[in-house]
């Protein structure tokens, strides 16, 4: 029959507990020292049960599985198995029924007589080559007797020994299934606190982990914020520079407008000089015209000398008078002459105002625009340019507003002048007027129909109208 060892080397199936598979194995074959125990799990092959036949070692193996282990069943060779059959204890745990180990009491003299037969038929067929299927009969009906006849003798010393080795083995099962549950509650409890440990160092590496993580976000942000620092200098400097540019149009403009404001202030004075001579020129015409009265007074005192005279000097005086007209008229033609010059000078003075306010329209126009777009743009510190726009803007509409004026005033002064000129045309005829009616009238008639002159008048007459030319 054949037999088999049941070797273990510390293999634990896959997906089973090894706390709960040691404390099963150490039930099964009742060890309590822990020490011992570890040693079954060091990984070095031990042998657990020796010349097992083939339903104990299939029912052994089959436990192995159970409580979770990876055994091995060995096949023992036919000598030894034979020796190890008659020779050794089977140390198994299973307990015989009750009713086989009566039925083996009843065969004990029975397998004792037929003992020395039966060994010597051992002898025998160990001796005789056999075949291998001879050898697994004999080995089987050889077990089988050697089994009855080692049970028969030792079934009496058995059932004397067995209860009290089933009561200690229990007592000692107990203590040892006690301590081992100690043991393991230690252990798990250590796993425990292993795990709690390892849990906490877990948190504290995540907590340092989320630390490292804050500490770049907020180097990060830092990094950001500085960058957008250094864009809000860069921009501020941006807009330092424009508002530099800005000043220095803005500068620009005020010098352009006090430029302008300087030209309009000369050309009021030009026009204000012109104006100053003609006023002039209409009060030496004037003094003229009042000499010419005070000349006339003379001439009413001295007409009774100018009678005899008269005659004589009708023609040269009528040819005076008619210079006299003459004269009178090319002054006219003279002072129409310049009050069209004026007029043109003015025309072209006002042509060239309006073409200027019209440039300074469009470019302020233009710059109102630019600084409109800049507005949008640059919103708070942009408005504060347009608000100076707008205030060049009126101090510009300000030095046009006192342009026109001036235009008007230098206006107003030619046609003073003008009116002047007319008053002194108006003079000189009355004048004229005046000395004809003098000089046609008859002698001794009043003061205002004296017409005669002296001598010496005519030739003045002649040069304070060449003066006036």
């Amino acid at each position: 029959m054949n037999r088999f060892n049941l070797t273990f080397s510390g293999e634990i199936q896959q997906g089973e507990q090894p706390d709960a598979v040691k404390l099963r194995f150490a039930k099964k074959f009742a060890i309590d020292d822990p020490d011992r125990l570890e040693r079954f799990f060091s990984g070095q092959q031990v042998v657990l049960r020796r010349n097992l036949d083939r339903k104990e070692a299939a029912e052994v193996f089959q436990e192995m599985r159970q409580i979770g282990l990876v055994a091995e069943l060995v096949k023992v060779a036919g000598d030894d198995a034979a020796v190890a059959a008659g020779g050794t204890v089977n140390k198994t745990k299973e307990k015989a029924p009750a009713s086989k180990r009566r039925t083996v009491l009843r065969k004990k003299k029975t397998a004792d007589r037929a003992q020395p037969s039966a060994q010597e038929h051992d002898t025998q067929l160990v001796r005789e080559p056999v075949t291998s299927e001879q050898a697994r009969h004999l080995a089987e009906s050889l077990s089988g007797e050697q089994e009855a006849q080692r049970k028969a003798r030792a079934e009496q010393d058995r059932l004397q020994a067995e209860q009290e080795k089933q009561r200690s083995m229990r007592e000692a099962e107990v203590a040892a299934q006690s301590k081992l549950e100690e043991e393991l509650a230690r252990r798990k409890a250590e796993g425990e606190a292993a795990a709690r440990e390892r849990e906490a160092a877990a948190r504290q590496a995540a907590k340092l982990e989320k630390a490292r993580a804050e500490e770049a976000r907020r180097r990060a942000a830092a990094e950001a914020a500085q960058q957008q620092a250094e864009q809000e200098r860069e921009a501020a400097a941006r807009e330092a520079v424009q508002r530099e540019q800005a000043r220095r149009e803005a500068q620009a403009v005020a010098e352009r407008r006090a430029q302008q404001e300087a030209d309009a202030r000369r050309q009021a004075e030009q026009i204000k000089q012109v104006a100053d001579k003609e006023r002039r020129r209409a009060d030496e015409e004037q003094q003229r015209a009042e000499e010419l009265a005070r000349q006339n007074a003379a001439l009413q005192a001295e007409r009774r000398e100018a009678m005899e005279k008269a005659a004589a000097l009708e023609a040269a005086l009528q040819e005076s008078a008619e210079q006299a007209r003459r004269e009178a008229q090319q002054q006219k033609d003279r002072a129409e002459k310049r009050l069209s010059r004026e007029k043109e000078r003015m025309a072209k003075e006002e042509a060239r105002l309006a073409r200027a306010a019209a440039t300074r329209e469009a470019r302020l126009e233009k710059e109102r625009r630019e600084a409109e777009a800049k507005a949008a743009k640059r919103e708070a510190a942009l408005t504060v340019k347009a608000q100076q726009a707008e205030e060049r803007l009126k101090e510009i509409q300000v030095a046009e507003r006192q342009a026109r004026e001036a235009a008007k005033q230098a206006q107003a002064a030619a046609r003073e002048q003008l009116i002047l000129e007319q008053q002194a045309q108006a003079i000189e005829e009355q004048a004229v007027d005046r000395a004809a009616s003098a000089l046609s009238g008859k002698v001794g008639m009043g003061p205002a129909r004296a017409s005669t002159r002296t001598s010496l008048e005519v030739p003045q007459r002649g040069g304070d109208a060449a003066g006036v030319s």
